[in-house]
């Protein structure tokens, strides 16, 4: 959700003390609004980004989901990643995003040839 509407670089930025305050999901969900839209400021749509994170926060500790697609605020993007990244999920086809599909070419280049 940090990268919707704004680039990598402002998130790299943000990221480092957005983690060392919330480390996980249920101190996440304990926070104070305001301070996390503080954090969040410089990418822009700070209180709806909060909002946004706070619900899917919410929802995922909640569950049962079964994708991250169920998920509120996750989209073509987050989705994929978490397919491959958490599930292992690679796919035939490359994602629609730069990052992603470098990462996609390099894994499926450098998987040995099934015999």
């Amino acid at each position: 959700m940090m990268l919707n509407q704004t680039s990598r670089k402002q998130v790299e930025r943000v990221l480092p003390e957005f983690r060392r305050l919330w480390p996980t999901p249920q101190a996440f969900i304990n926070a104070n609004p305001l301070a996390v839209a503080d954090v969040c400021r410089s990418l822009g749509f700070a209180t709806r980004r909060t909002d946004n994170m706070m619900k899917m926060t919410h929802l995922y500790l909640a569950g049962p989901w079964q994708h991250a697609r169920d998920l509120p605020g996750i989209g073509e993007y987050g989705a994929r990643s978490w397919e491959i990244f958490c599930q292992g999920i690679i796919g035939d086809e490359a994602p629609k995003d730069h990052a992603l599909t470098d990462y996609w070419r390099w894994y499926v280049q450098h998987q040995p040839v099934n015999a």
